[in-house]
């Protein structure tokens, strides 16, 4: 029930459609400026404003695109329902790039209203994502990650999708990009830093067709695209398919590593030689075809069959030192890798009655993996250093029941997942014994969220339940986790520019089959690598408070977190008898303390310049029993500038190598620069970039903290992609008629190769 003095309805377009996000205010009569109360309509399209004094007002609709509605309205001082239609209207945004009308933000998420402007300077859907601030769209590799690094789960009208799906929207096809900074309890056991939903407009009876080839002039480096969508009625059929080539020549690795056992001293000085190429094929192809019927079903099957092979070879001067005894050789370490992917996905949703939604998925995957790695003395080019090979198999069934309704004052989701894989893994070498194993998981997943508002404060809190069972048939080893995964969420606007979010998450880890898995691999002669079957689950515990502010010429977001983790999983290198092991163990606790600071500024009128900053500060410490605490200071900063005049644009970026600490370990990233210049005709862009254009090399590094029992460091140089310029050509060509599109629901994916690939941190 609705409180009493309240004004609710619902919003409306010609065709019947519920428009959400459009502002509902009541004003005085007598002072059009000065702002009684005011609401923003839902998901479906709905609106409340209450406690309402009676009185005489001037009520105002709007939204962008619609013409506004403006009325008096004497509000005698009971409930009133009042519903509008709304009128599109040719707009032109291009000089309002970002007003506080067009951002949007609750506890779930912010939204953001793409706009004419940054809809003139995008290629495609993948582009127009950098408008929302933290997020960084890598224009080299064709990639979204967050500050932290982290994956970002991508939905493109609510279906699960990934950058190559976004790829193949054209620009004035999207309407709003929602950011949930705070995955969603649904979405909380993919392991994602946020999570971001595409909203397309209508779509086109007929076809279109979308290119987007990107070619490096002096080495092999190629990212192509194509996409073909053909829209009858209510069926449309889509194939796309993505290839990515790189095939550098010149790359070196250099390492160093000693270590002591009882009274032998193992030294091993190893210098990279530049011919040590690198490469990798991606075929990625998806064949998509759906039918619906507005406000009542969807259906939709997805069929994915991909293939992915890389290779890379190191050539090194080796210094080998046991004790006073010295040997000096050249090493040749030749790894060739292979994945075949494929999923079916078959998913079906239902809209009832009462605003009421429900979901059915089932995705089934299947891969076939493999890989060889070989090291060779070729100063002699017989003695075989090592000679490793795997390869196996993993299939998986996922499904999804998800139920959803919006009441007057709330949503409520609630679903369950349920996930079966089935996997073998055979290998083989002269250092390790030959090992088959089969193994299975099953995973099962509940969950419920409850979203809604109590005056100005909006809030979201959910809790999921997870049971995670694992066993090795060939070892007749089982382990059942069991985990919950609370997540709270609230938001308070402060003024009409600024609010004030807090938020409280636990994510549970559970340990993966490679860190659990004894099976040792070879590193060196007396050092291995090997799961630790003993390893427990441990908690994450996140809490945060973020300060965002958006207005006409500034976006900013900014806040604290704070990160604890008892008896985290953390790799250590520990003795084994005669040997030395890198084992994951559950360690004492893993604290990070992390400021951030984002912004977008748009300083001039017509948005001819944008800058976009990123910024964290952060301090990690680690306890690793046994040893004393580990700490790190780092930070991580970003600047893009973007400048636009008339059908010219051009980039100019820069991303800082940051520094990370995971167990004895400290990781550089390899920094991210990049020059671009782009003239864009109609549905034609032409396009010149320099990546790394003051770098001789992608360059990146780790090494040991200095109370680990080894001495080890690493440094990587791929001297081909230093000053790497490529040439692009976007092409996008459509013919048909414009028709209703329809939002949908989410899709489920393994994202999980299997344990072929040993994971060793």
């Amino acid at each position: 029930m609705y409180a009493q003095n309240s004004i609710s309805g619902t919003l409306s377009d010609e065709n019947g459609e519920w428009l959400t996000f459009c502002s509902v205010y009541l004003s005085d009569i007598n002072d059009s400026s000065k702002i009684i109360t005011g609401t923003i309509s839902d998901l479906y399209g709905k609106y409340l404003l209450q406690q309402v004094n009676q009185s005489e007002y001037l009520i105002c609709v709007s939204g962008i695109s619609f013409v506004t509605i403006i009325d008096t309205l004497d509000f005698a001082g009971n409930d009133t329902v009042l519903n509008f239609t709304l009128k599109p209207k040719s707009i032109d945004l291009a000089e309002v790039e970002i007003k506080s009308s067009a951002i949007t933000h609750d506890a779930r998420k912010t939204t953001y209203v793409v706009t004419k402007n940054s809809i003139e300077k995008s290629t495609s859907a993948l582009n127009l994502v950098s408008i929302v601030p933290g997020l960084i769209v890598n224009e080299l590799n064709k990639n979204i990650s967050s500050m932290s690094n982290g994956r970002v789960k991508i939905l493109l009208n609510g279906i699960n999708a990934t950058e190559h799906d976004l790829m193949a929207i054209l620009p004035d096809e999207v309407v709003r990009i929602e950011h949930y900074r705070i995955p969603p309890v649904r979405f909380s056991d993919e392991n994602s830093d946020c999570v971001i939903n595409i909203i397309t407009r209508k779509a086109i009876e007929g076809f279109d067709i979308s290119a987007d080839i990107n070619q490096a002039v002096f080495t092999g480096f190629s990212d192509d695209f194509l996409a073909f969508k053909y829209n009858k009625n209510n069926l449309q059929l889509k194939l796309t398919y993505f290839f990515s080539y790189r095939n550098y020549k010149t790359r070196s690795v250099n390492e160093q590593l000693s270590y002591r056992i009882n009274d032998t001293l193992y030294t091993l000085n190893k210098i990279g030689l530049n011919n040590s190429p690198f490469g990798y094929a991606i075929h990625d192809i998806n064949i998509a075809l759906y039918t619906f019927k507005e406000k009542n079903y969807v259906f939709n099957i997805n069929i994915k069959p991909n293939l992915r092979k890389s290779f890379y070879e190191q050539n090194q001067d080796v210094e080998l030192a046991i004790n006073d005894k010295n040997e000096v050789y050249r090493s040749t370490e030749k790894n060739n890798y292979y994945d075949n992917i494929s999923s079916i996905d078959i998913y079906w949703s239902k809209e009832l009655k009462n605003k009421q939604q429900f979901i059915t998925n089932i995705v089934g995957n299947f891969f076939n993996s493999g890989f060889d790695n070989r090291i060779i003395d070729t100063s002699t080019d017989t003695v075989v250093i090592n000679n490793t090979s795997a390869n196996g198999y993993k299939y998986s069934i996922i499904s999804e029941l998800c139920y959803s309704r919006q009441f007057s004052h709330f949503l409520l989701t609630t679903g369950i997942k349920y996930l079966h894989s089935y996997a073998t893994y055979l290998n083989s070498g002269n250092y390790s014994l030959e090992i088959f194993t089969e193994s299975q998981i099953s995973n099962l997943y509940a969950y419920s969220e409850l979203s809604g508002s109590f005056k100005k404060l909006t809030y979201s809190a959910g809790i999921g339940l997870l049971r995670n069972v694992f066993s090795e048939e060939i070892l007749q080893n089982e382990y059942t986790f069991m985990s919950a995964r609370p997540i709270l969420r609230l938001n308070y606007p402060l003024s009409k520019f600024s609010n004030l979010d807090a938020n409280y998450t636990i994510i549970p880890q559970d340990p993966s089959y490679s860190m659990l898995n004894p099976n040792m691999l070879y590193i060196d002669r007396r050092l291995y690598s090997a799961g630790n079957p003993e390893l427990k689950s441990y908690n994450n515990s996140n809490y945060g408070i973020t300060y965002s502010f958006y207005k006409s010429v500034i976006q900013l977001s900014s806040g604290i977190s704070y990160n604890y983790s008892k008896d985290i999983i953390l790799y250590y290198y520990a003795y084994n008898d005669n040997i030395i092991l890198q084992t994951a163990k559950n360690q004492e606790w893993e604290k990070e303390y992390k400021y951030f600071a984002n912004f977008i500024i748009r300083p001039f009128k017509k948005n001819w310049v944008s800058i976009y900053t990123i910024f964290e500060l952060y301090l990690t410490e680690n306890k690793i029993i046994g040893y004393p605490s580990n700490s790190l200071i780092g930070n991580k900063w970003a600047v893009f500038l973007d400048f636009d005049y008339k059908n010219w644009k051009s980039k100019i970026g820069y991303l800082n190598p940051a520094k990370t600490l995971a167990g004895q370990k400290i990781y550089t990233d390899a920094n991210y620069s990049i020059i671009q210049l782009q003239y864009k005709i109609k549905n034609l862009t032409i396009g010149v970039s320099l990546g790394y254009p003051i770098e001789k090399s992608y360059h990146f590094s780790n090494n040991t903290v200095n109370n680990a029992i080894i001495n080890s460091s690493l440094t990587g140089d791929i001297l081909d992609s230093g000053r790497l310029l490529s040439f692009s050509i976007t092409y996008s060509f459509t013919k048909g008629k414009n028709i209703s599109d329809v939002e949908r629901v989410i899709q489920n994916e393994d994202k999980d190769s299997g344990n072929i690939k040993p994971s060793v941190e």
